[in-house]
């Protein structure tokens, strides 16, 4: 709510309440149980972020609403002066000693002191009292010569001299243009009334009051000691003197003080005595302060108090004293009263929602009632009844009544309910007995025809559909008929079918289905029908039912257990209906359930007063801190007055207010983010951490943070709720109380955002677009940066570039001496190799027949080395390391081997890319496996073919199977032969299995899972 509109409101809320009624107040405290000592005069202030200065008697405090903190840096300075603003929001004040200023960026104080040419600082009482536009801090110092004013100017720290100055307490008077014309002294050191101090010329007046007493000129000319000072504008001037009100009217230089007393105000024959404080309320009133008159509210209009709060012992959020001093009203609207003694009481005046009839303050209200001429009548516990007309003014109140039945008992006992009858008469109840308002004689009678019986306690009044007047007593419903001051009763409904127990209260709804709670736990729904009833529904362990409404094809039920709804459409169709809990609504007892034009339902109960939204299913709640009588209200004790206003009562009073009269605030606390650790460390910050929006950037190690934040709410800080997010790492807005408290662990590296919102204490939710922030950015580390990868990348790019060209480079290197050791074999070896065979085969030619065995026998060594020696240059030689090069070996091989043998070969490639390479290794042991298996089949196999078969195995591997159609011949003897072994070997020596299966002739099989 604006500035603007809090204004407006108040001024229409003080016109009427305190003109016509009292408004009662709700004062919390700070004391020296909070930490709080005050000194002889308490200056208080609140500043921009919503944080209250407080000058106390050991130096300087602030309050956030939750905690009182000092500051050590001006312990035991005596504070002269209350706090000013610069536009950097720097706090300036003045002690005895020096002007101050506390920077509030970097969260730290600096003192400043008068100095003449050639002089040591003055160190004098320094009294700062106004902060000019352009910038100077008016502060009268004492000197060795007297008093002087001097405008210290706050940018260039320089003192200007303006002229002397006497008093110690200082006020500005600021003319139509908004230029200080004159300044108003008080408390003049032997001097009395007040000074005016024209600013131009620096021309000093002394003014004096004439003292009127209920506006009869008492003395003239009469000396008075002036506390304080209001100038309202220049035109009046509202002084607070040791015996009364003074007023001054400068242009008309025409004084005098008020001291009378009216029947608003309770004080002695004296008049109001001294007061200390003044400041402006609303246009038309003023707030003063009193030594011994407590908190007065004074009518400019009038020119008469008009109200007045004190001491009250019955309840803890009153005031503590009445003797009260120094008074502030900060833009929020909250007072601040210093109590002489007894520390500081404050209530917020926008919060005072709900009007209390103070007549019935404390007292214990059992029973409100509107009759026809819409007088409002109300039973108390001990205190009889009181009659108020409908401006809720106090007609009539008495405590005793005619007992024509028992003479010696005349004090009123409270009544549980009050009803009129169709001849304007009124009635009472009061447990098993009625008593007729005798309208002449202004007396409630009472005789033994209206007693009902020993055990006839009426539980509940109430009516039917057709105004019929009916009670229940026990298990029955009865109707009432009055006649004059006599009534009779009959039987209503016959319900002894029905098994009830003890009824506490019914209702008939519309459609004539009657609602009878009974017994405290059930709820028995009937039917009337062609004269008889019928049990419709029975609904057990409901609570106790207190309160009923229909709207919408729905009963709305107040119970013990909540508000609970049942649809009528369900109860008319005979169908089976289930109680349905009000959504969103917490479950707890509830004794009303009122509705209003707008389409809230007002729900009283034991935990204050809720406003629900039946439509929106929203709800607001209300507590003492509204104005309300207390924290929960009494069953039943309620009314809706013709002009729609809703009375309700509980233990400590009555209520009264119109629900188009009560709104939510529109403004919210000012928030805080007062505590920040990293690694749960406090967190050192240059400047002030409450005026800190951006942390700068933390090292990665430094992951772990913490905050506490809170909202500044000083009337009803429990109200408040708090959320916060971090925007980052997830958006998602959690709840939590205030104040409030956070700790995010390791988070990653990155920007991140706290934000923080509130409610007001009406329960609205702060605008997203105005939560409090604070940013922060935690660095990457630099194994993390973008740098190190791209340098990492780049060295793994160049390492790997070059392990490939040094690998490349030396396999180049092998495969050009496998070249050329191959070609040397087969050159040189090759050469003498066969050399040797030929020259063994012409020697045999020549040789004797006995040599000829072993030249034969040199020759086929020889060849069979040329052989052997061909396979291996075949195999090392690098230009054969294509899968198509053994192909063609194995096909040559096949060639010399088998077909002199005339066995068809028959060599199947499938699925095989021929340009593969294959190494040496696995390429000279499927080549030599195959060479022995076809050398085998040559040397000993019955077979005329052999099948040879290379196929894919898997994505990798190769499978070689050499099947021939020969017959396998058992031996029964072992044979030393090693061939399958070699081959085993050969296979397993890469990696290969190695299978043989002799079922259709010979089959072996090599499968290899990788070929390269």
């Amino acid at each position: 709510m604006s500035k603007k509109w809090i204004v407006i409101w108040l001024l229409g809320f003080m016109q009427t309440s305190f003109a016509q009624h009292k408004t009662q107040l709700h004062f919390e405290h700070l004391s020296k149980e909070h930490g709080f000592i005050a000194g002889n005069r308490t200056y208080m202030y609140l500043d921009h972020d919503g944080l209250m200065w407080l000058s106390a008697r050991d130096g300087l405090n602030s309050f956030d609403g939750q905690k009182i903190k000092a500051y050590p840096e001006l312990a035991n300075k005596k504070i002269t002066s209350t706090f000013f603003e610069d536009d950097k929001k720097d706090l300036w004040f003045s002690t005895a000693e020096s002007i101050y200023c506390y920077q509030r960026k970097r969260g730290v104080f600096e003192s400043f002191q008068f100095k003449s040419p050639g002089k040591a600082p003055v160190t004098k009482k320094y009294t700062a009292f106004h902060f000019h536009k352009n910038g100077d801090l008016w502060v009268k110092i004492e000197q060795s010569r007297g008093a002087y004013l001097y405008g210290f100017n706050v940018k260039s720290k320089k003192f200007r001299p303006l002229f002397p100055l006497e008093g110690n307490l200082h006020y500005a008077i600021v003319d139509q243009l908004g230029e200080v014309s004159h300044i108003v002294s008080t408390q003049l050191v032997g001097q009395w009334d007040l000074q005016i101090t024209a600013i131009k010329t620096g021309k000093r007046q002394q003014k004096a009051f004439t003292n009127y007493a209920n506006g009869t000129e008492v003395l003239n000319n009469l000396n008075t000691w002036t506390n304080s000072a209001y100038p309202e504008g220049d035109s009046i001037i509202w002084a607070a003197v040791n015996v009364g009100l003074g007023v001054y009217y400068p242009k008309r230089d025409t004084g005098w003080i008020i001291n009378g007393y009216t029947d608003k105000v309770k004080i002695t024959d004296q008049g109001i005595g001294e007061t200390w404080a003044i400041v402006p309320l609303t246009t038309r009133y003023l707030l003063v302060s009193s030594e011994e008159a407590g908190l007065l509210v004074f009518d400019k209009q009038s020119m008469k108090f008009v109200d007045q709060f004190l001491v009250d012992r019955n309840t803890q959020f009153g005031l503590t004293s009445n003797s009260l001093q120094e008074l502030y009203l900060d833009r929020l609207h909250t007072l601040w009263v210093s109590q002489k003694d007894r520390g500081i009481a404050y209530t917020s005046l926008s919060n005072q929602k709900f009007e209390r009839i103070p007549e019935l303050e404390n007292k214990s209200v059992t029973a409100v009632y509107e009759d026809k001429k819409k007088k409002i009548w109300a039973s108390t516990l001990d205190s009889g009844f009181y009659l108020l007309n409908s401006n809720r003014e106090l007609l009539l109140q008495d405590t005793k009544f005619k007992n024509s039945a028992y003479a010696m008992v005349s004090t009123l006992p409270e009544f549980t309910a009050f009803v009129e009858s169709s001849q304007g008469h009124l009635w009472a109840n009061y447990r098993n007995s009625l008593l007729f308002w005798n309208a002449n004689e202004k007396k409630f009678h009472f005789k033994l025809a209206y007693f009902l019986g020993q055990y006839e306690v009426i539980n509940h009044i109430g009516h039917s559909r057709s105004q019929k007047l009916l009670i229940a007593i026990q298990n029955t419903i009865d109707e009432l008929t009055f006649k004059g001051d006599s009534f009779a009763r009959r039987p209503f409904l016959n319900l002894k079918p029905f098994q009830l127990q003890n009824i506490t209260t019914f209702y008939q709804d519309a459609q004539g289905y009657y609602f009878i709670a009974d017994n405290y736990h059930r709820l028995l729904i009937i039917q009337a029908k062609k004269g008889q009833l019928k049990k419709v529904l029975d609904l057990d362990n409901v609570g106790e039912c207190y309160a009923f409404y229909e709207a919408q094809n729905k009963i709305w039920i107040a119970t013990s257990k909540g508000l609970y709804s049942l649809d009528q459409h369900a109860i008319s169709a005979q169908q089976k209906s289930k109680l349905q809990s009000a959504p969103n609504l917490p479950r707890e007892t509830f004794y009303t359930v009122i509705p209003d034009a707008k389409g809230y339902l007002w729900l009283s109960g034991n935990n204050g007063l809720i406003r629900y939204h039946i439509q929106q299913k929203n709800w607001d709640r209300f507590s003492q801190v509204d104005g309300l009588q207390g924290p929960e209200f009494t069953p039943r004790v309620w009314l809706k007055a013709s002009n729609g206003e809703i009375w309700l009562g509980g233990p400590n009073g009555l209520n009264v207010f119109h629900p188009d009269s009560i709104k939510n605030s529109q403004s919210f606390p000012p928030l805080m983010i007062e505590r920040i650790k990293v690694n749960d460390l406090d967190y050192k910050a240059d400047q002030n951490i409450l005026r800190l929006q951006k942390i700068p950037k933390l090292r990665h190690q430094e992951n772990t943070l913490s905050f506490d934040f809170l909202a500044i709410e000083y009337n009803d800080p429990a109200a408040i709720q708090l959320k916060y997010r971090l925007r980052g790492q997830d958006d998602t807005w959690v709840e939590t109380a205030n104040p409030g408290f956070v700790r995010f662990s390791k988070l990653p590296p990155g920007a991140y955002t706290l934000e923080v919102i509130s409610t007001n204490s009406d329960g609205i939710w702060m605008p997203e677009q105005r939560a409090k922030q604070l940013s922060f950015y935690i660095q990457t580390p630099w194994w993390r940066t973008w740098w190190f990868y791209a340098l990492c990348i780049a060295t793994i790019t160049a390492t790997a570039y070059g392990i490939f060209t040094y690998r490349l480079q030396q396999a180049l290197k092998i495969e050009r001496i496998r070249v050329r050791i191959s070609s040397d074999l087969h050159d040189d070896v090759g050469t003498i190799l066969s050399g040797l065979a030929m020259q063994s085969e012409i020697l045999e030619l020549t040789a004797p027949e006995p040599s000829k065995p072993k030249l034969q026998r040199i020759s086929e060594l020889s060849r069979s080395a040329m052989s052997r020696m061909r396979d291996t240059v075949w195999a090392i030689d690098a230009r054969k390391d294509k899968l198509e090069n053994l192909i063609d070996r194995m096909r040559e091989h096949a060639e010399e081997t088998l077909t002199p043998k005339d066995i068809l070969l028959d060599l199947q490639v499938d699925q095989l890319a021929m340009h593969k390479n294959v190494s040496s290794p696995i390429r000279q042991a499927l080549y030599l496996i195959y060479k022995e298996a076809i050398t085998n089949i040559a040397k000993h196999s019955t077979a005329d073919k052999v099948s040879v078969k290379l196929q894919k195995l898997g994505n990798q591997g190769l499978e070689m199977t050499i099947h021939d159609n020969g017959q396998v011949k058992i031996k029964d003897y072992k044979t030393t032969g090693s061939g399958l072994a070699n081959m085993r070997m050969r296979a397993e020596q890469i990696g290969a299995t190695f299978q043989v299966d002799t079922t259709n002739g010979f089959l072996i099989s090599i499968q290899l899972p990788r070929l390269s």
